[in-house]
């Protein structure tokens, strides 16, 4: 099913149009340094730096949080500070790129890279909630996905 990424790809021409590279390590880059070339994010790519100004800016959370809500479990299962530095490392890609060359398609591109990104690193977890509920000796029972286990069963169960 095809979907409508209008919205997405204005953010991303807005993005593109406020981006530039620099050759200067991140480490020499200061708020001084930002205000003085009219920026206020500084991303490391490879030896430089991509620099947005402010539209940029606001125009790439939007973007970044528009394209996280289109996928749950990126949504629950990562943190929004690496989904930013995984689409900015892509966003790499298009400094100094005409924005009138991106459409639907390039943005669907970027959506399908950040769910595979995603699933690389998806796992599940089988997490361990100490509780009382009985304390005698029960038997292992479920409700939904959650297991219950007696206490002294764990350290023989398979877990």
């Amino acid at each position: 099913m095809a979907q409508n990424y209008g919205n997405e790809l204005g953010l991303l021409c807005t993005i593109i149009s406020g981006m530039e590279a620099r050759s200067k390590p991140a480490r020499d880059i200061t708020q001084q340094h930002l205000g003085t070339a009219h920026m206020v994010l500084a991303h490391p790519v490879g030896e430089g730096l991509i620099l947005l100004n402010r539209s940029a800016a606001d125009a790439f959370d939007k973007l970044s949080e528009a394209l996280v809500m289109r996928s749950p479990g990126m949504e629950r299962g990562a943190t929004f500070k690496s989904v930013r530095s995984e689409l900015l490392d892509l966003l790499a890609n298009y400094v100094a790129a005409d924005p009138g060359s991106v459409n639907a398609d390039t943005v669907a591109t970027l959506h399908t890279h950040l769910e595979q990104w995603f699933s690389q690193r998806a796992a599940s977890r089988q997490i361990f909630i100490p509780c009382a509920i009985s304390p005698w000796e029960a038997p292992r029972f479920s409700i939904g996905s959650i297991q219950f286990i007696f206490g002294d069963h764990v350290a023989r169960s398979e877990v």
